[in-house]
C-alpha cells in the first residue's frame, strides 16, 4: 500500500494507545497553530481535529473540550522551555556575573532559536494578549514569566557593566524580544531578499546585536 493510499485509508476506532499518542502530538500541535492564528474563541475542536488530521472523537476522548485542550497546550509549552532552553538560560544567568555582554548575546540568541522552533508560540501569545482574560494570566505565570525573570536581570548586569544604554530593564526586555520575534513570525513583511535568505535567523539576531548593544570599548561602530 502506497503513502496515499495509507492516508485516504480510514481510520479504525477503538483503543490503540500507540495511535492515541501520535493522534494526542497531532492535535496538539494543530491547537497551537489554529489557537495562533484564529484565536481562543475563533478554534474549534472540529477544526483542531481536521488539522491533526485524527477523529473529533479521539480530541474529545484524550482533552475532553476545548479548555482542557488549551490547558494542554499550555503544558506542552512549559515542558518544551523545561527540556530544551531552561539549561541554557541559567547557564546565561551565571555567565552574566563574569561577562555581562556574552550573557546578553547569548540570550538573544537563545530567544531567536525558542522564535524559530515554534514560529506559531509568538502569534499564540498575541492572540491572547489581545484577549485581557484569565487565560492571559496563566500564559504570563506558566510561559513568559520564567523566561523573562531571569532576562530582567540579565539586563540589569549589562546595563551595570556599560553593555546596553537601557533605562527600564523590564521595558527593554519586552522591545528586544519582540525585535526577535515579529521579523521571525511575520517573514513576509520583510524585504524579499532577506526573508529568502538561508541564513535568516542569523541576520536578525546580527540586526538585533547593532541595535540593541553599544559598541565594545575601542571598538567604534563601522
Amino acid at each position: 500500500m502506497t503513502e496515499q493510499q495509507k492516508s485516504a485509508a480510514p481510520r479504525r476506532r477503538g483503543r490503540r494507545s500507540s495511535q492515541d499518542i501520535s493522534g494526542r502530538e497531532a492535535l496538539i500541535h494543530a491547537a497551537i497553530r489554529a489557537f495562533a492564528q484564529r484565536g481562543y474563541e475563533g478554534a474549534s475542536l472540529r477544526m483542531i481535529a481536521r488539522e491533526a488530521q485524527v477523529d473529533v472523537a479521539l480530541c474529545a476522548r484524550l482533552f475532553g473540550n476545548k479548555e482542557q485542550l488549551w490547558q494542554a497546550v499550555i503544558a506542552h509549552l512549559a515542558e518544551k522551555f523545561e527540556s530544551d532552553y531552561a539549561h541554557r538560560l541559567a547557564a546565561l544567568e551565571s555567565l552574566s556575573e563574569q561577562s555581562p555582554r556574552q550573557a546578553l548575546e547569548g540570550f538573544i540568541r537563545l530567544y531567536a532559536d525558542i522564535c524559530m522552533a515554534t514560529p506559531a508560540f509568538t502569534a499564540f501569545l498575541l492572540q491572547e494578549s489581545n484577549a485581557h482574560s484569565q487565560r492571559l494570566e496563566i500564559i504570563i505565570e506558566k510561559l513568559t514569566r520564567p523566561l523573562l525573570l531571569p532576562a530582567h536581570g540579565i539586563v540589569r548586569k549589562a546595563q551595570a557593566a556599560g553593555v546596553v544604554a537601557a533605562r527600564e530593564p523590564e521595558l527593554f526586555v519586552r522591545m528586544l524580544t519582540s525585535a526577535l520575534a515579529l521579523p521571525m513570525t511575520t517573514p513576509a513583511l520583510l524585504p524579499a531578499h532577506t526573508r529568502s535568505a538561508s541564513n535568516l535567523e542569523q541576520r536578525i539576531v546580527d540586526e538585533v546585536l547593532s541595535i540593541f548593544l553599544l559598541p565594545e570599548s575601542g571598538n567604534p561602530p563601522v
